[in-house]
Order: C-alpha cells, then sequence, then structure tokens
C-alpha cells in the first residue's frame, strides 16, 4: 500500500512509523525544512529554542506507555519544576501533581527519531489534491505532479486540511475550519541575575506561558556567537539565560503583522516588569532574540468545550482511503496529536489493510 503522509508534525511521525512497520510504504510530506511541527525546536546562531510546544502531559495509558518508551530510547525527560501563577501584576506559587515532560534533547528529537529511516519530502508543500481512478495525485505550485498514491493522510491542521480539500466538497465539509488560535512566540538571549524561583509561569496577562529554557532537562546554555554587527563581525557575548513567552490569543490577533523585532520589545518589557515588581532581580539585557507567529498555534478554547461535548472521531473513509488527522481531532495537546495517529492506525488494521 502506497500512502502519503501529509504533515511531519509528531502526528504524521507517529502514524509514519506505526504503518512503516506494518508493511506499508509510506511517503511523509512536509512544506518547511524541518520535521516536528508545531513541536519545534528552531536553531539558530546563539542557541537552540523551544519556540512552539514547550512540555507535554499524558494521561491516556497508551500515551504513557508510550512515553515510558520514549525515555528508555533517551527521546524524553520529566521536568520537575513548580510552576507560578501571575494575576494583576504579582506572581504566587501554583503547585500542582501534573507530570510535565519535554523532549530531549530538542523538542523535535521524537519526529526526528521515528522518521529518520522514512521517504521524506520536505520543503514541498502540497497546494493541490485531485483523485482520479481511485488514486490520489498531489500536486505543486503550478499543477507540478509530486506523486501519485492509494492512500491519503493528512495531519496538518484543520484549517489548512479545509483549504487543501477545497476542490473536494465531500470531504472538505467534514472538516472543521475555525478550531486554531494564533500565538506570537518569542525566545529572549539575556544577561542579568535572576532568581530560581523563576521556572514556568502561566499567566493571562497579555502573556499565556514563560519559561526558563535552561532550566529545562538538557537545554544548558552552549557557548554560541550572537548575530552579525553591523562590521560583519560576530563578536561572543555571555547568555545568563533563555526565555520562552508565549503571547496570548488577544495580544496575538491585536499584533497580527506587527515586526518580530517590535513583538520581542514588547516581550522584553513585559519580562523586565515582570523579574523587578517580584523582587526577583533587577531586570535583564538582551543580548539575543528571535519571534515566531504561529497562524495556528493551539485549539481554541471554545473548540475544545465543543469537543469535550461531542467527542468526535477522526476523519477517516476505508472506501475512498483518506483520513485527516491531528492533535485538534483528539482534543489538542501534544498527546491528541499522539492518539489521532494510533486511533488512525487501528482503522486500518480493522479494515485488514495490514
Amino acid at each position: 500500500m502506497k500512502i502519503a503522509i501529509i504533515g511531519a508534525g509528531l502526528t504524521g511521525a507517529v502514524v509514519a512509523d506505526k504503518l512503516s512497520r506494518l508493511g506499508h510504504n509510506v511517503t511523509v510530506i512536509e512544506k518547511s525544512r524541518g520535521r516536528g511541527g508545531r513541536m519545534n525546536t528552531k536553531r539558530l546562531s546563539w542557541a537552540n529554542c523551544d519556540m512552539g510546544a514547550q512540555y507535554f502531559t499524558a494521561r491516556d495509558p497508551q500515551f504513557i506507555n508510550e512515553i515510558e518508551q520514549w525515555q528508555t530510547d533517551g527521546l524524553v525527560e520529566p521536568w520537575a519544576f513548580s510552576p507560578s501563577l501571575l494575576r494583576a501584576k504579582v506572581l504566587a506559587a501554583s503547585p500542582d501533581a501534573e507530570l510535565r515532560y519535554v523532549a530531549t534533547p530538542e523538542m523535535n528529537s521524537i519526529a526526528k527519531h521515528l522518521l529518520k529511516d522514512k521517504k521524506l519530502e520536505l520543503n514541498t508543500k502540497i497546494n493541490h489534491i485531485t483523485n482520479d481512478d481511485g488514486k490520489w495525485l498531489l500536486w505543486r505550485d503550478n499543477m507540478e505532479l509530486v506523486g501519485i498514491y492509494d492512500w491519503l493522510i493528512s495531519t496538518i491542521p484543520a484549517e489548512q486540511a479545509f483549504e487543501l480539500f477545497a476542490d473536494i466538497p465531500s470531504i472538505q465539509n467534514q472538516i472543521p475550519h475555525d478550531v486554531h488560535e494564533p500565538c506570537w512566540a518569542v525566545t529572549l538571549a539575556t544577561q542579568g541575575e535572576v532568581s530560581d524561583v523563576l521556572q514556568g509561569v502561566f499567566s493571562r496577562e497579555k502573556v499565556s506561558w514563560l519559561a526558563r529554557q535552561n532550566h529545562k532537562p538538557q537545554r544548558q546554555i552552549e557557548k554560541r556567537l550572537t548575530s552579525e554587527d553591523k562590521s560583519g563581525a560576530k563578536p561572543q557575548q555571555k547568555i545568563d539565560d533563555l526565555w520562552n513567552i508565549h503571547f496570548d490569543a488577544a495580544f496575538t490577533k491585536q499584533h497580527i503583522g506587527v515586526d518580530s523585532k517590535n513583538i520581542q520589545n514588547i516581550a522584553l518589557d513585559w519580562l523586565n516588569e515582570l523579574i523587578i515588581n517580584n523582587n526577583l532581580g533587577d531586570g535583564v539585557r538582551l543580548v539575543d532574540g528571535y519571534a515566531h507567529f504561529w497562524r495556528y498555534a493551539r485549539p481554541a478554547e471554545s473548540y475544545i468545550a465543543e469537543y469535550e461535548k461531542n467527542k468526535p472521531t477522526i476523519i477517516f473513509d476505508a472506501e475512498q482511503q483518506y483520513a485527516i488527522i491531528g492533535d485538534w481531532a483528539k482534543g489538542g495537546r501534544v498527546e491528541g496529536a499522539y492518539l489521532s495517529a494510533v486511533e488512525c492506525v487501528d482503522a486500518f488494521k480493522s479494515n485488514s489493510w495490514t
């Protein structure tokens, strides 16, 4: 069975690995140059930055068992820290019993591991899909054919899948198209002493999440070069901390199209206000920074509420041989990405395509 999987995030990586183990001929097609999707690691001259998912949790027994195997394989470690909560600019301890994990040494390490021996088409954006006599034809711009496949599995965000199937209304009409909210994600490299109390913060004040990346497992700061200065030289500067800051959906929607440098400056001001107002230090100085706009960052609370009410399943059509899956199809979160892939593979097995 020749199968095309669109998307090399965790869902695509898991379903590709499991279907390959069942003997299928799998090709993973990804529009960007890397693997991991929203479990993203951005490699910069001065650091490797966790720009997407910051950690993940596990509740489902299947996912818990998988995490145990990933730990054995050296791909995952628990992140033990006591989270804080920010309200009215005041930081308070917010201890909980949640066990949080990070992929190691980078957030995209799991996807890279699962896809290491798979056929990959990176930097390949599929813009058009047709079905001819039961075969799926995938096309780039200018109707350049990428390949012909027996099965098609989409693992991309629902909104992108909705657009992809625009010429096949019978499929498109099954796909929700108002699922995700956007997020400006920023990583800041700073100098300056800050109390070790500050590690992970939940907030509803402009920022939804702050993490001190270098306090995560295997995220030690490496000695790297900062951005080029005007002379073209690359001066070495000491970095004390790396901070991951995710702005909330309301702020992000108000700042769509804003220059990324401005977003970095807003993030730095917010961080310094947090540090100074809560007597955690005298503030920090920016060494370098990077901002990324996630158009489809995480499912909206309204979508999650609807999902919890109706508990829909993945979209799987055994007769026409396509599936549309992703974290959004199982309620969001990294666990949802994994479970949607497992549900898809189980459907393959139940239809005797193994």
